[in-house]
């Protein structure tokens, strides 16, 4: 089955994007389409249930793209399950099974003894495949990976980083403060942190495949 292009999109259904997505040779362009349809609908659905939890609202912004990026990595989607009266209320429900399961993930982690969490450069070492105990080579892969990103890239890392010694996602007062030093609006901060951590993945890819 040929993989769909942008001009294509536009006939497409919600359910056939989700099936293409769901599909071994699927592409970028099915997913950003997907996801631009039903983005909204689904931070509005997360930022209720933030606001009934009392959880910072950011948080409900991130399970938000979790869950999109759920339905990519898992791919069990089948339409022959889909129940609502229209197509969108039934893709809406079977997102809500997403999120709200990972509502539960959060909360269960965050009412358990705390563990820390590990950084992006912990998971480095266990990525790469030459050996961990090579501490040399590990810091000059580092810094090379930090030189794919730009000054934004590196101050959302730094505080992402530094969160997720303890917890998950950033609180609001944090993202208040980046958006106030890099001069950006909330959004961008998600969007900053999705590009940093697509650019490290790929920057790791590539040492892996020099190894």
């Amino acid at each position: 089955m040929k993989l769909l292009k942008t001009k294509d999109l536009q006939h497409k259904s919600d359910t056939e994007l989700l099936e293409n997505i769901c599909r071994n040779d699927a592409n970028d362009v099915s997913y950003s389409s997907f996801v631009s349809r039903y983005i909204k609908d689904v931070e509005t659905e997360c930022s209720k249930i933030c606001e009934r939890r009392k959880l910072d609202k950011h948080i409900g912004l991130q399970i938000a793209h979790d869950t999109f990026e759920k339905v990519k990595k898992y791919r069990s989607f089948d339409r022959n399950k889909l129940r609502g009266s229209t197509e969108r209320l039934a893709i809406m429900g079977f997102l809500y099974r997403i999120y709200i399961n990972l509502f539960k993930d959060y909360h269960n982690k965050n009412n358990k003894t705390w563990v820390k969490s590990g950084s992006y450069f912990e998971d480095l070492q266990k990525t790469l495949k030459f050996d961990v105990r090579k501490n040399q080579q590990i810091k000059e892969y580092t810094l090379r990976i930090l030189k794919k990103l730009n000054e934004k890239e590196k101050k959302v890392l730094i505080a992402d980083i530094e969160y997720k010694r303890h917890h998950k996602y950033l609180p609001d007062d944090v993202v208040a403060s980046l958006c106030l030093e890099l001069n950006i609006k909330e959004p961008a901060i998600r969007k900053l942190r999705e590009r940093l951590i697509f650019k490290i993945k790929k920057e790791i890819d590539i040492i892996n495949g020099e190894q």
